[in-house]
């Protein structure tokens, strides 16, 4: 079995090596990821084989972590159709505080064995700076299992938090397992955790992983979320992550990786009287949004909830907001589709979440780009009509358009690649994408815009579909052909999307979208331009 190789730690007993130097003072060490790509074939030391690699050396850093009635606020009731055989064979690897695995939302009761490559929960504490006296899998934040149970809680009747929001707490796809792994502790969530633990999911052949953790980063290859998702993608393995700086700030498409589907937080049609600041703006704006205002799910036991020392056994429920709940309402809700369709790549289950969205009815451009594509529809995401794929290549050729080359492209594609070899696709952005973004640098540049998109039609097998545009009416967005004829499924048509619009001037956005519409599926897409940030 292949396995990632992304760290560098100078251990016996893995593949990853650690490389410390020391700083202002002899007492302070650092450690310094060195990212390697794919594990060799061969059975030659990768030490040997990767040792000019070392003088480029990345700064380990710290991380930051960032869900009872939402699933049905989302159109998806405990009595949604399921296909309990495959979601029953479904692991989500989770990336967090842990797990509280004796709280009853992780009751096993009832579940036949674990598929084979289940691995459970593992931890890891490279980095830390104060070594746990006990380190293991448990969580003892609250968080880790808050995500988890959002994901694939059981159902617990009269939920409540002190009876506020009572009601059943439970998970998106409950049948499904949980494989946790712990990167993060009371001093944050370090690179070097982040980046081993995402090598031991992806070589455990987790389903799919969900992380609701963000940091800074400059590019997509100091990140070590950005560069485990890509080898993920590459075995087939969709991430799903709170919005966040997951990559670069690169508005060419979207403001992180765009093989990872990012996720805003969005409310319901509850609300508490605390404030609570989340913390995100148009920055970050997420390929969708799910609920993460004020959800209700498991938290850690009641003698560490709140630090009531004298009560013990007692399990408790919390409600907290933020992109870490809406992160695995967006991780479960993937593994649905995942369920009915197991075959189908991570851009197409990205796709089917982002075009069959449902519309916030938000009258501000700004808020618009900062809600993406708009909010998960789990149900109707399970036939969407048809899917923008991707493949390993079509990111590449995004690396490329973007000015990424030499070693570090290299390290993704193994030194099999390089950008001559890549056909340029034409047009605005280098990505078969679901949503269309233009950046301006100046308000006073005019628009103009091709965007060449090609869609597979995974609807009915005979089907016309027709281009159905909303824009203001300075903005002009032309459908070049305005309708797609398709003869059996999985026949692919290609369009082209052309935008001709005056300068934005006193303005700092626009946004238009553009629907596929066959009388029995909407397949939309955002359009946004904006000024540069």
């Amino acid at each position: 079995m292949v396995r990632i190789c992304m760290i560098t730690l100078f251990l016996l007993a893995t593949q990853l090596h650690w490389s410390f130097t020391h700083g202002s003072s002899d007492t302070v060490r650092k450690a310094y990821i060195v990212y390697m790509g794919e594990a060799p074939q061969s059975k030659a030391s990768a030490t040997d084989l990767h040792h000019n690699l070392l003088s480029s050396v990345v700064k380990d850093k710290m991380q930051k972590l960032h869900t009872t009635r939402s699933w049905d606020f989302l159109g998806m009731p405990q009595s949604a159709r399921r296909n309990h055989q495959i979601e029953n064979n479904i692991i989500v690897g989770v990336l967090d505080t842990g797990i509280y695995i004796d709280a009853p939302s992780f009751d096993d009761k009832g579940f036949g064995p674990p598929p084979s490559k289940w691995k459970g929960a593992r931890f890891y504490n490279h980095a830390s700076t104060t070594p746990h006296p006990n380190p293991s899998p448990i969580d003892e934040d609250g968080h880790g299992s808050h995500t988890s149970s959002t994901i694939a809680g059981a159902s617990i009747e009269g939920a409540s938090l002190y009876s506020l929001a009572k009601g059943t707490a439970r998970g998106g796809v409950p049948s499904a397992r949980i494989a946790m792994y712990k990167v993060c502790w009371a001093d944050g969530c370090s690179d070097i955790d982040l980046m081993a633990g995402l090598d031991d999911a992806i070589n455990d052949g987790v389903d799919l992983i969900s992380i609701s953790i963000g940091g800074d980063s400059t590019s997509y290859f100091d990140n070590p979320i950005a560069i485990g998702a890509f080898h993920a993608m590459k075995k087939g393995i969709l991430t799903t992550c709170s919005a966040g700086n997951n990559g670069p700030t690169l508005y060419s498409v979207q403001n992180t990786a765009p093989w990872i589907l990012t996720v805003g937080a969005s409310g319901m049609d509850r609300q508490f009287r605390t404030l609570v600041k989340l913390g995100n703006g148009i920055k970050t704006a997420p390929d969708i949004v799910a609920p993460g205002i004020d959800i209700l799910l498991l938290t850690q036991n009641f003698r560490q909830f709140l630090g009531i020392l004298k009560t013990t056994g007692i399990d408790v429920y919390n409600i907290i907001s933020g992109t870490s709940m809406a992160c695995p309402h967006v991780a479960a809700a993937a593994a649905y589709v995942k369920s009915f369709h197991p075959n189908w790549s991570p851009a197409a289950i990205k796709s089917a979440l982002m075009t069959t969205t449902s519309e916030l009815k938000i009258k501000d451009v700004q808020a618009e780009l900062a809600y993406g594509a708009g909010q998960i529809d789990p149900v109707r995401a399970l036939h969407p009509g048809l899917i923008y794929d991707m493949s390993k290549s079509d990111y590449i050729r995004f690396l490329c358009n973007e000015g990424y080359s030499g070693t570090a492209l290299k390290v993704l594609t193994e030194g099999k690649t390089n950008c001559s070899s890549i056909p340029d696709i034409g047009g605005h952005d280098a990505l078969n994408y679901p949503s269309m973004y233009l950046q301006l640098n100046s308000a006073n540049s005019s628009i103009s815009a091709i965007f060449h998109r090609t869609v597979t039609n995974v609807g009915l097998e005979k089907a016309i579909y027709k281009a159905v545009v909303k824009a203001p009416a300075t903005l002009k967005v032309t459908v070049v052909p305005k309708e797609l004829a398709f003869s059996h499924l999985y026949e692919k048509k290609s369009f082209m999307v052309v935008i001709k619009g005056p300068p934005l001037n006193n303005i700092s956005s626009l946004s238009a979208s553009l629907e596929w519409n066959d009388a029995k599926h909407r397949v939309k897409s955002p359009i946004h331009i904006f000024l540069g940030i």
